[in-house]
């Protein structure tokens, strides 16, 4: 059992990793090269895998329907983008109308 919790830790702790570099480029699209090479470093071509995994479970963590991401979005053949929602909208609906 030791030895599942590890890499449970080790997934979790990458999938941080994957999200963390997502959050500081929000909005915009971060490639796959600068995601690998930012979480895993050298051998960035082996790990495109293991970024794919990460991304799935980060899908399955957070949005409400995996297979219909609205948060984390392939961005086809280039990388992945960190969906912004417009917090100036968001706050005018949550806004009691006046009397």
């Amino acid at each position: 059992m030791p030895l599942e919790n590890d890499a449970n830790l080790l997934h979790a702790r990458l999938s941080n990793e994957v999200l963390r570099v997502l959050a500081e480029g929000a909005g915009k699209v971060v490639t796959h090269e600068e995601i690998v090479g930012a979480v895993w470093g050298a051998h960035r071509a082996a790990r495109l895998h293991h970024l794919r995994v990460a991304i799935g479970e980060l899908r399955r963590k957070l949005e409400a329907d995996p297979a219909h991401p609205r948060h984390i979005l392939t961005e086809i053949g280039v990388g992945y983008r960190l969906a912004v929602r417009n917090a100036t909208s968001t706050i005018t609906k949550l806004r009691p109308t006046s009397q």
